[in-house]
């Protein structure tokens, strides 16, 4: 449906064709010319008008018509083939964190634990997070106070362990509470990072020598 400053234009467009016909009839009477070559005249005026009236009122159209086969600088360009979909509700937004292999080809991780850092030893093979004594100490927990009661299991077996709550780790942008850990009656070298944490995770992967985190 044409809008009124169209349907206005192409009133004008009319009226002129008309004006010019009449002109076009007086100046053929007193020239001699026929009524054929006036009438094709004529048509000529309405074809004139109909097109400059479509041309004004579709402007816009024909403006972006025209940009659309102008070539441009593809370093400029945005591709998007399909417009961006929101993620459902349930699906989780990902963090994750990305730690190299040592040279013995292991994973060493520095967390917060409780606010304090603590580096770990990642181990699929043990069942909860389990902290040396020194590691123990540092975050505040008092070793007298401890019930060596329950066991871990490690890569290398299980372990005589004292069960804890760990507050917080964080490692990154990750960040878990109220994490099952033990504290290890041994004086083992290194902290483990075990599967009460690992567990809890999107997920975890190992490629091209490197360990990735999701949350």
């Amino acid at each position: 449906m044409m809008s009124g400053a169209g349907s206005g234009l192409l009133d004008i467009a009319v009226a002129s064709a008309f004006m010019g016909w009449v002109l076009l009839f007086l100046f053929a009477r007193g020239s001699g010319r026929s009524l054929g070559w006036a009438l094709r005249s004529l048509a000529t005026w309405i074809g004139a008008g109909v097109l400059v009236a479509a041309f004004v009122t579709q402007r816009g159209d024909f403006a972006r018509w025209m940009a659309s086969k102008m070539p441009v600088e593809s370093s400029h360009v945005l591709t998007v083939s399909a417009p961006p979909q929101p993620a459902p509700a349930s699906q989780p937004d990902y963090e994750s964190v990305r730690f190299p292999a040592d040279r013995d080809g292991h994973f060493r991780v520095d967390a917060m634990v409780n606010g304090v850092s603590v580096r770990f030893l990642v181990d699929t093979g043990a069942s909860i997070v389990v902290l040396n004594p020194a590691d123990a100490q540092h975050i505040g927990l008092d070793l007298d106070r401890l019930a060596y009661t329950d066991s871990a299991e490690t890569a290398n077996g299980k372990v005589s362990a004292a069960p804890i709550t760990i507050q917080e780790i964080l490692i990154g942008p990750i960040r878990l509470t109220d994490v099952a850990g033990a504290v290890d009656r041994q004086n083992t070298m290194t902290s483990l990072l075990g599967m009460s944490f690992l567990s809890r995770l999107q997920g975890y992967e190992v490629n091209s020598g490197e360990l990735t985190l999701h949350r």
